[in-house]
C-alpha cells in the first residue's frame, strides 16, 4: 500500500498566504495540512508515501527529506492535477491511496477507506453541494458522474479528495491518465480519469464520510474553520493524531 498526494499547485486562491509558502505548509492549529496528512496516513501503516510537488517545491522536500518520495511537475503553471498524477503513473502499481494536498480529516475516514476492497472508490461527503464543489451524481453505491458543472440539484454530494485503488484498479488508472495526456488535455483535473473510468463501463464506488469531519483548505475562511471547527470535531472524537 502507498500514498501518493498531489501538491504542485500554487494556491492562488489563498494569496497573499501562499505568497512565500506552498499551500501544503499552511498552518492550523499549529500544524502544516502536509504533516497532518503524513501524521494520518503513517498511523494508519502506510509509510510508502510519494508527493507530486511543484510551486516551491524545495520547501515541501525540506520537510520530511528523504522519508518521503518525491516527483517534480516542471509544468504545474500550464497544466492540472490531472497531469501531476500523469508524472506518477509508474507508482501506481500497488494497493492505492490518492490524497489533494490540501484536505485536514479525521483519521476514521482513511482507516474506514482502506478496508473498501473495490478497484475504485472515492471518499464523498452527501450534501446540498455549491457551484464550485467537486460534485458526484450517484446510484446506489455507484458513482455515475462527476465534475464541477453538474446542476446543483442533480448532485449527490462533494468529492472530497481522497481515494482508494485496488492495485489492479491503480494498474488501470495509470492506463487511463496516459492515454487522456496523448490526446492533449493538460488542464483536466484528475476527477476526469475517473469519468472516462465511468464512461467505459467500469464501477467506481462512493464511500459516504457519514458526517465524520474533514475540510479542503481553498480560501483563507477555510484555515479559519479548521482551527475553529474541524480540529475540535477531530479532537472530540478521539483522534488525537490528527
Amino acid at each position: 500500500m502507498k500514498a501518493v498526494i498531489l501538491a504542485a499547485g500554487k494556491g492562488n486562491r489563498l494569496y497573499p498566504l501562499t505568497r512565500d509558502r506552498p499551500k501544503p505548509l499552511l498552518k492550523t492549529n499549529g500544524q502544516t495540512i502536509m504533516e497532518h496528512q503524513v501524521q494520518n496516513l503513517r498511523s494508519c501503516g502506510i509509510n510508502d508515501i510519494v508527493m507530486v510537488t511543484g510551486y516551491q517545491a524545495p520547501k515541501i522536500e525540506a520537510v520530511y527529506g528523504a522519508e518521503i518520495r518525491y516527483i517534480f511537475n516542471p509544468f504545474y503553471e500550464t497544466t492540472n492535477s490531472l497531469v501531476s498524477l500523469w508524472l506518477a503513473r509508474k507508482e501506481l502499481n500497488d494497493d492505492l491511496i490518492y490524497l489533494h494536498s490540501d484536505v485536514v480529516f479525521d483519521r476514521r475516514i482513511l482507516e474506514e477507506l482502506l478496508e473498501v476492497r473495490h478497484d475504485f472508490c472515492l471518499t464523498v461527503e452527501k450534501k446540498n453541494c455549491l457551484e464550485e464543489d467537486m460534485k458526484v451524481k450517484a446510484n446506489g453505491k455507484l458513482i455515475t458522474e462527476i465534475n464541477k458543472t453538474m446542476a446543483t440539484s442533480q448532485a449527490y454530494g462533494e468529492f472530497i479528495g481522497i481515494a482508494r485503488f485496488s492495485r489492479d484498479g491503480a494498474r488501470i488508472l495509470s492506463a487511463t491518465l496516459d492515454r487522456i495526456v496523448r490526446e492533449g488535455e493538460p488542464m483536466l483535473w484528475f476527477e476526469s480519469s475517473i469519468q472516462r473510468l465511468i464512461d467505459e463501463r467500469h464501477q467506481v464506488y462512493k464511500y459516504d464520510t457519514n458526517g465524520k469531519p474533514w475540510i479542503e483548505i481553498d480560501f483563507p475562511h477555510d484555515l479559519e474553520k479548521a482551527q475553529r471547527e474541524i480540529y475540535p470535531a477531530i479532537t472530540a472524537q478521539g483522534n488525537k493524531n490528527g
